[in-house]
């Protein structure tokens, strides 16, 4: 309804001005015509001038009517158009309000219920908290209780571990002292001869780490301490014992050769001892070597009997002419020597008592033994026995030597 009332306003607004324009200007034409008439009524000849002139006026006048309506159309539709615009302006901006309106209005209550949510969720979430620090305190609590208990433990542990280094330290200590006084129990005392070589040996073993010892290799034999396994032909320096080379050698020959390096590195005037349990002779490179040492004397302890009976001893003195106790082959046998520079009884065997049966043969084995050791051709019989092996581990020996050479 405001809508039309407002067209209509405008409308009689424009017929109003159409109105004052166009009077002015026809009543001009007006009096114009009305001159025009009369002075063709008085002027007859110019009649059809005045009829002319009057169409022409006339078509003025519709003409200038015409583009007058035709403006004030224009004029009324582009005032429409315009209140049109307006009108629609202002109920776009309305509802625009409107709209804005209820957007912050419904964004109001978005929020609000956003708010009320958000305050649930925090009231929920304060409530957690207040669970798991209540949670934590506990846990805090056994872990500090758990953790003095460790501690407790630890000392303890700390405590029991001290202790036991202790008697651990203690018990090493008993130990030591015991095996300690076991060995000075058990190892015999050395003699003035044992206690000089063990000396050497550890000086030898000095000089080995010396940078500036010049090494000195030659072939020395070294037994085994078991007098039955076979020693070793070592390629050595002499002086520091350091090994080069070695090739295993036979139990004779390393007895031999051993026995003869020792008289060679004797310390003047030392008497060189040799105790045995297996071998019963001496081969040409013991004798020799108490030949090129005359200053040295040779203890020998062996079994009477080669491997069994009483055990009996003999000292070669320092400057015999060893090297005519050899026999034809090259050998000189214990007993031999002993018959020579005299036999000591150092300990005597264990005897058995045999059985009934057996006194008769034992008799008559006895009676046997007897008559052959008396016999000094079977004492020479008894070396050729051992010199067979001799040889042929001499042989080995030198073969082993060349080899290596």
């Amino acid at each position: 309804m405001k809508f039309k009332k407002y067209i209509a306003i405008v409308m009689a607004t424009v017929s109003l001005t159409l109105l004052n324009t166009v009077s002015p200007v026809a009543a001009a034409n007006v009096n114009a015509a009305q001159a025009k008439t009369e002075e063709t009524v008085k002027d007859s000849t110019q009649e059809k001038e005045v009829q002319q002139g009057q169409q022409t006026t006339e078509q003025a006048k519709a003409e200038q009517t015409t583009e007058q309506t035709e403006q004030t159309t224009e004029q009324a539709g582009k005032t429409t158009e315009q209140s049109k615009a307006e009108q629609t302006t202002v109920q776009a901006e309305n509802t625009t309000e409107q709209t804005e309106n209820t957007t912050e209005q419904s964004k109001a209550e978005q929020t609000t219920m956003q708010s009320e949510q958000t305050t649930v969720q925090a009231e929920n979430t304060t409530e957690q908290t207040q669970q798991t620090t209540e949670q934590t305190q506990q846990t805090t609590e056994q872990t500090e209780n758990t953790t003095e208990q460790a501690d407790k433990s630890a000392e303890q542990t700390e405590q029991t571990e001290q202790t036991t280094v202790q008697a651990e330290n203690t018990t090493e200590q008993t130990e030591q002292t015991q095996d300690e006084q076991t060995q000075a129990e058990e190892q015999p005392v050395l003699t003035q001869e044992e206690q000089a070589a063990k000396e050497k040996e550890e000086a030898r073993k000095a000089l080995q780490n010396d940078p500036n010892h010049v090494h000195h290799f030659k072939w020395i034999a070294k037994m085994n301490e078991s007098e039955v396994a076979d020693g070793t032909l070592n390629y050595m320096c002499e002086e520091c014992g350091k090994i080069w080379f070695f090739s295993p050698a036979s139990p004779y020959v390393s007895f031999q050769g051993d026995i003869a390096h020792r008289i060679e590195t004797a310390a003047e005037g030392e008497m060189v001892k040799v105790k045995t349990s297996h071998f019963i002779n001496f081969d040409k490179q013991v004798m020799k070597a108490l030949s090129d040492r005359p200053d040295v004397s040779l203890y020998v302890s062996f079994l009477e009997e080669e491997y069994k009976g009483n055990r009996v001893s003999f000292v070669i003195p320092a400057g015999e002419d060893t090297m005519a106790l050899l026999d034809e082959n090259g050998y000189c046998g214990f007993r031999f020597l002993g018959n020579k520079y005299g036999l000591t009884l150092e300990q005597a065997a264990e005897v058995s008592k045999p059985a009934e049966g057996e006194q008769e043969q034992a008799a008559e084995s006895t009676g046997n033994s007897e008559s052959t050791e008396n016999s000094e051709s079977t004492g020479n019989s008894d070396n050729t026995g051992d010199s067979e092996k001799a040889e042929g581990s001499a042989s080995e020996g030198e073969k082993a030597q060349t080899q290596v050479g």
